[in-house]
């Protein structure tokens, strides 16, 4: 985690998901790439490029090369908008912001693992760490 502690943006933020695992969400928001996460990170890795990303607007998604996603809609028409490695996903979200639609358990639809991976940590950032999410 040492990406979370190096950032002088704190535009790194860590999220701990199901099973007591371990998640490094990226703030694009907060982020001017500076590369002081790139310059610590043990890994040889880039956070503000590498991590997943929470996008604030809709062009910032868009613009992005980021894998990430972005919260959008208010009341009943909430959705998320997630890219994964050049995949596009929508899904709607319900009063108890769950993905509808969504069983993020299940092996035998079409969804990867990683996507999985991905919406596991999107349920836990609008259920446990809602304040990152502009409305």
């Amino acid at each position: 985690n040492k990406c979370v502690d190096v950032c002088p943006n704190r535009a790194n933020v860590a999220v701990h998901v199901n099973e007591g695992s371990m998640q490094i969400l990226h703030l694009d928001a907060l982020c001017n790439e500076c590369g002081n996460c790139t310059t610590f990170c043990p890994y040889e890795g880039k956070p503000y490029e590498d991590k997943l990303t929470l996008f604030t607007l809709q062009e910032d998604l868009e613009n992005s090369s980021n894998n990430g996603f972005i919260v959008t809609g208010s009341g009943e028409y909430r959705c998320v908008k997630v890219r994964m490695n050049g995949d596009r996903y929508e899904f709607q979200i319900d009063t108890d912001r769950n993905l509808k639609g969504v069983d993020i358990g299940a092996r035998k639809d079409k969804l990867s693992d990683e996507i999985h991976r991905v919406l596991s940590t999107v349920e836990t950032v609008m259920k446990e760490y809602d304040y990152l999410i502009c409305p």
